[in-house]
């Protein structure tokens, strides 16, 4: 140490010095070495979670298509017999299911003339009410009626109008009423009825009336009373009005 101080000192005075040692420069220090970078290891791919389907909302149900009822069947019409094809007395009368009353009375002209004329019903009348009674039997239901039945039945309602025919005409007219309220049918109800719009007398008219309140079928029950005004001279007064 006291060499150095020694060295030192001379230095400092300009001297040279052979025995003093000068201390080593220190050595560089070696530069640290730059750690290489080591490559990061890939991270592993994070797997991919399945996505869960939502549930769909349930389609409402489709609404249950409501049966139709049943379309009723329409109940067929009888035919006539086959040596008859006339519909005379039918409402629904047409040429397509037979021929019609005119056709009908020209072919059979002669037949009519010899059984509807006055002297065949004045002769039948005499039978009072039996003979009467016989003939609005031959009225069949469903318009089944013989054509020349039905031709003799309204030509004595015609003809119990005329004078001199005032004792038949209370007979005619009572079978009348009689065979309305016996009917099992409803044309054949309004058949008679029909009738007696023609022939019938004001004292029936409480008679057709007590028929009309009897009558189930609602359309008979107004066609007897409609016939009970027009007999008793009710439906006159208004169109005298």
């Amino acid at each position: 140490m006291k060499k150095i101080l020694i060295g030192m000192m001379l230095a400092a005075a300009g001297c040279a010095t052979t025995d003093v040692a000068t201390p080593a420069a220190p050595a560089p220090e070696k530069p640290a070495a730059v750690e290489a970078a080591k490559p990061e290891a890939p991270k592993p791919a994070e797997a991919k979670k399945p996505e869960t389907p939502k549930p769909e909302a349930p389609k409402p149900a489709a609404e249950a298509k409501k049966p139709e009822p049943p379309k009723p069947v329409e109940a067929k019409k009888p035919e006539p017999p086959k040596d008859q094809k006339i519909m005379d007395i039918r409402p629904d009368a047409s040429a397509k299911t037979g021929a019609t009353s005119v056709e009908w009375e020209k072919k059979n002209d002669a037949a009519l003339k010899a059984t509807v004329n006055d002297a065949k019903i004045k002769e039948l009348l005499q039978g009072g009410e039996p003979a009467a009674k016989a003939l609005l039997a031959e009225v069949k239901p469903n318009f089944q009626t013989d054509p020349m039945k039905a031709c003799l039945i309204a030509g004595t309602s015609q003809c119990v109008m005329k004078p001199g025919f005032e004792p038949a005409r209370a007979t005619w007219t009572k079978a009348l009423l009689n065979a309305a309220a016996a009917a099992k049918t409803p044309d054949a109800t309004c058949y008679f009825l029909d009738q007696l719009r023609w022939c019938g007398t004001a004292d029936q008219a409480d008679a057709v009336l007590k028929l009309a309140a009897a009558q189930p079928d609602g359309e008979v029950k107004k066609f007897a009373k409609m016939v009970a005004s027009e007999i008793s001279g009710e439906q006159q007064k208004l169109f005298m009005k």
